[in-house]
């Protein structure tokens, strides 16, 4: 029999608690191990669940954000009912709606380089951006073996974006222009540019038909960088025109490169009265809107004359007027017309986003022209031999107030309308066309008329404006107008439907205003007549009561040869407002991540 002694087997019993308690040890460690990793695990799965749920509220908000789900900017109160609105339709509970808290804040992206931010201060009605930030307790562990800090939460947030944009034109919209009529036209852009001009009917065919974005001419010039760079960049007019001809050469196309071409070559010639001009006074871009509305195509010849008007702006366009000669009056052997107009703000197209800012007023306007026209007909009468019996000097000016378009509304495509809506509110001014001595220097040239001798006899005053006759062509109106889609660039040209008329005709208001001043003429001859005694006044009614005549044809022509053509061409229109809504694009909501 082995005995073992006393001390070897204390140290067996050791040896056995020791591998014991490592064993316990052991476990002890793994089960904290499996806890730690479930507990772990557990917090990324709420986690998870929770950006996620972030990031669909987001996508979801962004659409009333934007404008395009609603009629007008939702309130703090109304955002945080759409949150709440949105988060049940995502699958969650009254209870686990009662533990997220929810903050949505709409904002207005910018880009700076590389670098993406979000102006979370700026107007809610600019905004096309949201940031949404869900936060909640963090769940309870599994196995609460380790220390939580009270009052632990996780915090998820989210950023998306819809760009929500729209072009609209106010006027006689140029892209309308009958350029058939090419010999008006030269005359109307020498008088712009500065110099003769020569185009054929063709080549503004393809101005009227060639588009191009914004951003590609930011593309096709080293010049900017961006499309805010392109718009506030300071210019002449060659330079502005050098600019767009870069960015239709760019886009490869055809129709757009000979459009090109034919830019270029009229900013080698363009001789503008002023220094410099920038694309984003015609445009009316919205600040912080750029980058939308750089996806947006734009015409050449809307461009090729808005800048030309932009370019005179405040300066007197003496430009002669083709095809007078058509005009037969009876009596009539020379007929002079010199026309002068001076541009007191260019006609507006207006791209940007839609709705009104807090104060009221709207964030995408665009306004026809506040253009004023002064014609100088010269006209002899009853000749004898080289000699006149009798001439007429007649001032016409026209003084025509702005028409506006507001851009209100631009709805989201759904599964019940796949179609782009939208709404613009038109609204026109009242014009006016005066006969008088007028000064196109004048900044209120029908205001300050003066003196104007319409008849002469024998180089007697037989006929005399003092002060100047005013009618008033038409009276202010305003609409909502509505447009169904698609629209551009979703197609290539506007549609005819994309077009719509407020108010009156333009021609039965001039013809209406032309008679109205033959009225208040005749008693102007009154008290006029030259003291010759009454010997004389049988002999010279007959010869005054044809001038008369001869003065409501030729006031007649005027208007329809020279006024109305000229005021088409300027896109103005008298009395009523041709609204075009020329495009409006709605971006699918995206995420967007800031730097």
């Amino acid at each position: 029999m082995v005995r073992i002694p006393p001390n070897s087997r204390s140290s067996a019993r050791r040896q056995r608690g020791a591998a014991a308690l490592f064993v316990a040890i052991a476990l002890i460690a793994l089960m904290l191990s499996i806890g730690f990793a479930l507990d772990l695990g557990r917090i990324y799965v709420a986690r998870a669940e929770l950006q996620k749920l972030a990031t669909a509220t987001a996508l979801s908000t962004v659409r009333v954000v934007s404008g395009c789900s609603t009629a007008n900017p939702a309130s703090p109160e109304e955002l945080a009912g759409y949150v709440s609105s949105s988060l049940t339709q995502n699958g969650l509970s009254e209870a686990q709606l009662a533990d997220t808290v929810a903050l949505a804040l709409p904002g207005l992206q910018s880009a700076n380089g590389m670098l993406r931010t979000l102006d979370t201060a700026a107007e809610a009605e600019l905004a096309d951006s949201v940031s949404v930030t869900l936060t909640r307790n963090l769940p309870p562990p599994i196995f609460p073996l380790l220390p939580t800090p009270d009052n632990a939460l996780l915090r998820s947030t989210a950023y998306a974006a819809q760009g929500v944009v729209g072009r609209v034109s106010v006027g006689s919209e140029l892209l309308a222009l009958n350029s058939s009529d090419s010999v008006l036209l030269n005359s109307l852009l020498g008088g712009l540019l500065g110099s003769a001009v020569n185009l054929s009917v063709a080549s503004y065919n393809n101005l009227l038909n060639a588009n191009l974005t914004l951003l590609e001419i930011v593309q096709a010039n080293a010049t900017v960088a961006t499309v805010e760079d392109l718009l506030n960049l300071d210019t002449s007019l060659p330079g502005a025109l050098g600019l767009v001809s870069q960015g239709l050469f760019a886009t490869g196309e055809a129709v757009e490169v000979a459009a090109g071409t034919l830019l270029n070559g009229l900013a080698g010639i363009a001789a503008p009265p002023v220094g410099s001009i920038r694309l984003g006074d015609y445009l009316g871009v919205e600040p912080g809107t750029e980058e939308s509305v750089g996806q947006l195509p734009v015409n050449a010849l809307d461009l090729l004359i808005g800048l030309g008007q932009l370019a005179n702006e405040g300066y007197a366009v003496n430009f002669a007027i083709p095809g007078l000669t058509s005009l037969s009056v009876p009596g009539v052997t020379n007929i002079n017309i010199d026309a002068k107009v001076k541009i007191g703000e260019p006609p507006q197209e207006a791209l940007g986003r839609p709705g009104y800012r807090s104060d009221g007023t709207p964030i995408t306007q665009a306004r026809s022209s506040q253009v004023q026209i002064v014609l100088d007909v010269a006209v002899s009468l009853v000749p004898v031999g080289t000699f006149s019996l009798l001439s007429l000097n007649l001032g016409l000016a026209v003084d025509a107030a702005p028409a506006t378009a507001d851009l209100t509304r631009i709805t989201c495509p759904s599964p019940n309308n796949p179609q782009i809506t939208a709404a613009v509110y038109a609204e026109t001014s009242a014009a006016e066309i005066a006969v008088g001595g007028f000064d196109i220097n004048d900044a209120n040239p029908i205001a300050n008329a003066q003196r104007q001798v319409v008849l002469s006899l024998l180089g007697l005053d037989v006929l005399v404006v003092d002060p100047a006759i005013v009618v008033p062509l038409g009276q202010a109106d305003s609409g909502l107008l509505s447009f169904d889609g698609p629209f551009m660039p979703d197609i290539d040209e506007p549609s005819p439907d994309h077009t719509q008329n407020l108010n009156a005709d333009t021609g039965t208001l001039l013809s209406g205003a032309v008679s109205s001043l033959l009225t208040q003429l005749t008693p102007n001859l009154v008290g006029n007549i030259p003291a010759l005694g009454l010997v004389l006044q049988p002999l010279l009614t007959p010869v005054i009561n044809l001038a008369l005549a001869i003065v409501d044809p030729l006031l007649t022509a005027v208007g329809n040869a020279v006024l109305q053509p000229l005021l088409d061409l300027l896109g103005v229109s008298i009395g009523s407002a041709e609204v075009t809504l020329q495009s409006a694009a709605v971006e699918q909501p995206h995420l967007i991540y800031l730097d």
